[in-house]
């Protein structure tokens, strides 16, 4: 996280700049710690957030209901396929189950009350 402003200074500026982020977390990855290669991902987000990136198919209401139920579905995936005593495809019904009660419950809730503040 220290590491985050660099990261979107050098992903929001030109390709060269980031590109040479992207090496020098590669070099930092092989002398350092091999989790430091996940910064190249971040660099290239960054940079891939300047452009409007916009294809049909992911404006339909399936895609649409998959943005909504994300970040519950990230934080309680792995509680679900842990801790759910069945086959691997009720596990993952289960999941996306779970992710879109959160949403319309705990999530939707605490967003209308930060409105509300």
């Amino acid at each position: 996280m220290l590491l985050m402003p660099v990261i979107v200074w050098a992903g929001r500026a030109s390709l060269i700049r980031a590109l040479l982020v992207v090496y020098g977390f590669s070099i930092a990855a092989r002398m350092l710690n091999t989790n430091l290669v996940f910064g190249v991902f971040f660099v290239a987000g960054a940079h891939l957030s300047r452009f409007e990136l916009r294809w049909h198919v992911m404006e339909g209401a399936i895609f649409q209901w998959f943005g909504r139920i994300s970040y519950p579905l990230y934080l309680s995936h792995w509680l679900v396929l842990r801790y759910t005593p069945a086959p691997i495809a009720l596990r993952l019904a289960a999941c996306f189950l779970v992710a879109w009660g959160l949403t319309v419950t705990v999530e939707r809730w605490s967003i209308l009350g930060s409105r509300a503040l």
